[in-house]
């Protein structure tokens, strides 16, 4: 019995020797930051250059088209754009969480990234003049022959297609207004073949400009998010 007393004893204190005095168990914010800080670090850091693409990859166009939806569910509302809306578009003032411009921006933070595979990109505005926005609204929605109508229009190799979803809710637990916010990335070939996808998410205020997050995300993981993207094409090179 004494034996067995003595073999607990010691195993208790084996275990409390080895519990340091700010248990890991613990939440800390510092470190919480800290940890956040080293991914956002890691993800901004993401180098193209590093990519073994393929020669040919750099004759190829790509195409960068955004759609929204946005879900609040405090008040019930859903609002779904799913095309490049512009300033002075009659929906353009009933958006969620914002009055900025969003498309153009966002489009060339991705082409950015694409010049340094050697992609050819098009702007916003070019897309908007060669491709409908019933013919946007289709594409973001999975439909196969306007995948197909705009690749041909626009003589694109690839598409990026991209939405950005917000889910506004009340936190039940600390009685906060919040928003999660995701991105949705798919790359699809000219005849509406999905290549590879990414997402990317983050949670802020509901208060916040939405948009102006979704910027900064796009800003931070742009560069992680194309490598991820192309990967598989990139991997062989030649």
């Amino acid at each position: 019995m004494i034996f067995i007393i003595r073999t607990i004893l010691v195993v208790l204190l084996a275990v409390l020797y080895n519990i340091p005095a700010q248990s890991s168990l613990a939440f800390s914010f510092s470190t919480y930051e800290s940890d956040e800080a080293k991914a956002d670090q890691a993800a901004t850091e993401v180098s193209l250059t590093k990519l073994h693409c393929p020669s040919s990859l750099k004759s190829k166009k790509i195409a960068t088209m955004i759609g929204e939806n946005h879900r609040d569910e405090r008040s019930g509302h859903y609002r779904a754009y799913t095309a490049l809306i512009t300033v002075g578009d009659p929906d353009w003032d009933r958006r969620f969480g914002t009055r900025k411009s969003v498309y153009g921006p966002l489009v060339e933070q991705f082409n950015q990234g694409f010049h340094q595979l050697g992609l050819k990109t098009f702007t916003a505005v070019e897309i908007n003049d060669q491709i409908a926005r019933e013919e946007q609204e289709a594409f973001l929605n999975d439909d196969l022959d306007a995948a197909m109508t705009a690749s041909e229009r626009l003589q694109a190799d690839y598409i990026l297609k991209g939405i950005i979803s917000t889910l506004a809710q009340t936190n039940k637990s600390v009685k906060v207004d919040e928003v999660f916010i995701t991105i949705s990335l798919s790359l699809v070939d000219s005849k509406g073949n999905q290549i590879s996808a990414a997402q990317v998410s983050e949670t802020t205020f509901s208060d916040a400009d939405i948009m102006n997050a979704v910027h900064k995300i796009v800003n931070k993981n742009a560069n992680a998010i194309i490598a991820k993207l192309f990967s598989d094409i990139c991997k062989g090179g030649k």
